[in-house]
């Protein structure tokens, strides 16, 4: 699958979620934070809690979404074991 098919996908699946203004959001595995980025052009949760097991990741989150970090709306976590959360 190309980028472009995965983030129509994403759009598509997030078009399918009931209203997620002021919604606590989990994202799981969220790699670079492209489906962050998603939620946020969509609509303004109330936090999102973006977990992945890689350093390198959560290095990408923390650059791309630094404001939405400080405000408190994106917190990123590094976790090697989901029971640790």
């Amino acid at each position: 699958m190309d980028t472009d098919h995965i983030t129509n996908y994403k759009r598509i699946l997030l078009n399918n979620f009931s209203d997620i203004d002021g919604q606590t959001i989990l994202d799981y595995g969220c790699g670079t934070g492209d489906f962050i980025g998603i939620m946020l052009s969509k609509s303004l949760p109330k936090k999102i809690i973006a977990i992945d097991s890689s350093q390198e990741m959560m290095n990408s989150v923390s650059v791309r979404f630094k404001s939405y970090i400080e405000d408190g709306i994106v917190v990123p976590v590094i976790a090697h074991d989901p029971s640790s959360v």
